[in-house]
């Protein structure tokens, strides 16, 4: 990392305050939970489906700070269709979501019903 250094760095919960850097901003840490779904069928129809059904989590599983969701476009025999990424707090907040009843009862109902195969990568970042 070229161009910032970094002199002073303490961890607070789960917040990390750096002071020091070029940029003199406060860096946060956080988790992401990523899955990629390939799904049985991989229309547009189904793939706006599952992916309305993922958003549906914004605002009903309190643990997710943030929800994105991508559709594929290029379709490879490699890709997979849809991509998730969940934005949580901290690491015991996994844990929660995964139990959340929103989450539990409504997006895993649906995504089980319609998923070939899936992936996933939990990460603090």
């Amino acid at each position: 990392m070229t161009g910032i250094k970094l002199l002073t760095a303490k961890a607070s919960g789960n917040i990390l305050l750096v002071k020091g850097c070029q940029t003199g901003k406060e860096f946060v840490v956080m988790i992401k939970h990523v899955v990629c779904f390939k799904l049985k069928d991989n229309s547009k129809e189904a793939c706006e489906k599952a992916r309305d059904t993922l958003l549906s989590m914004k605002g009903n599983v309190p643990q997710a700070k943030d929800v994105n969701v991508g559709i594929d476009f290029l379709h490879s025999p490699r890709s997979y269709d849809i991509y998730l990424e969940v934005v949580l707090d901290k690491k015991e907040d996994l844990s929660a979501y995964q139990e959340d009843s929103y989450h539990v009862d409504v997006v895993k109902k649906h995504m089980h019903s319609v998923v070939e195969s899936s992936v996933a990568v939990d990460y603090e970042c």
